[in-house]
């Protein structure tokens, strides 16, 4: 396995076979490809609608029938049972996770997949059955760990870290992975600090809570300690599951500039896919999608670096602490003329769902 497993070094101590989880053996070898630099989706990143991670507030349509999804995947129905299962679920973690937070200044969020998705991502996968179905995709259930507005993220990254390892320490929580998801464009910088500090948790933080859940459980846990995002987004992953339940679920954790940009640019991706629903959507970036006309393409690759550059903007404004403003993003006239940046185009879908 290509992915660097930091439970090896301890579990090896306890006479543990350090083997990959069963829940994730199939898709590892094409999910994690080195220890350190690791894999670039490119903008997919942004709406990770076919990785193992959790969209929130985002919607498959329905009407979008893939070819793979009909041939290779399971069943319709097996996606609502699917779903069902996962819904039954969900009350019980975003409460959990709602009550060990109550005194932090954080905000949770928690989702089922909807059958819609799991339908489509059971094709594009080969998943067929719902037992194929419940051992590899993790992100059936989502939780999402969103900082508050803070002047101090710094001391509230540190609560967080502090409450997810009491957890872990009682056997509440039982951790499988975790991704340190950081901008690709840092790849191209020099300093290690300069790199690090887009980081939402310390590397040294993240391995010492693998090496303490794998010496609790006696069982490997996953790591990667940097996860390069073609779309410059920052946050941590982890996979958990509660005691007494067979399936993991995903937790991310992240700061709100952040989760405000890729809470929208989620659903921007869906229609760039080809499965968005939202009618104003479709048709506010209906000129970025001919793929025949050069202008179109032209504006399509200057929206995809504008939102790389909202992703970064948003933490670094997080990051400088920084309430003033929006994100500072330089956006290009083609754009701005298609009233394609990101303030114009969230007030105006905003203001398209009032009437």
């Amino acid at each position: 396995m290509s992915c660097f497993i930091v439970s090896e070094r301890m579990c090896s101590l306890m006479n543990i076979l350090p083997v990959s989880l069963k829940f994730n053996s199939e898709n590892r070898s094409q999910k994690v490809q080195s220890s350190y630099a690791t894999r670039g989706f490119g903008l997919k990143m942004a709406a990770p609608i076919q990785q193992d991670m959790v969209t929130f507030g985002a919607v498959t349509a329905k009407k979008f029938i893939a070819a793979e999804a009909v041939k290779n995947g399971a069943s319709y129905a097996t996606a609502q049972k699917a779903h069902k299962a996962a819904a039954e679920i969900q009350t019980e973690l975003t409460n959990f996770f709602k009550e060990i937070f109550k005194d932090v200044n954080v905000t949770i969020h928690g989702r089922a997949k909807t059958a819609d998705s799991i339908w489509l991502k059971s094709g594009v996968r080969g998943w067929d059955t719902i037992n194929k179905i419940f051992q590899n995709m993790t992100d059936l259930n989502g939780i999402k760990i969103v900082m508050n507005e803070s002047q101090n993220y710094a001391k509230l990254t540190s609560d967080v870290v502090k409450i997810l390892n009491k957890y872990i320490d009682m056997n509440l929580l039982i951790l499988g992975e975790i991704e340190n998801k950081r901008p690709g464009i840092t790849s191209t910088f020099k300093k290690a600090k300069d790199k690090a500090q887009y980081d939402y948790i310390p590397y040294e933080v993240l391995d010492d809570m693998a090496i303490k859940a794998c010496l609790k459980s006696g069982k490997p846990v996953n790591f990667e300690p940097v996860d390069l995002t073609g779309a410059n987004y920052s946050a941590v992953h982890f996979l958990f599951r509660l005691p007494g339940q067979k399936r993991f679920f995903e937790c991310q954790f992240m700061g709100p500039a952040e989760e405000m940009v890729k809470n929208f640019d989620d659903k921007i991706f869906k229609e760039l896919d080809n499965k968005g629903t939202d009618e104003f959507i479709k048709t506010r970036l209906a000129p970025l999608k001919d793929e025949n006309d050069p202008n179109s393409v032209k504006l399509r690759k200057l929206f995809d670096k504008y939102r790389a550059d909202c992703f970064l903007a948003a933490r670094e404004k997080e990051l400088k602490q920084n309430k003033d403003g929006y994100l500072g993003v330089r956006v290009p006239p083609e754009l701005a003329e298609l009233r394609l940046d990101y303030k114009t185009f969230m007030e105006d879908y905003a203001a398209s769902k009032k009437h």
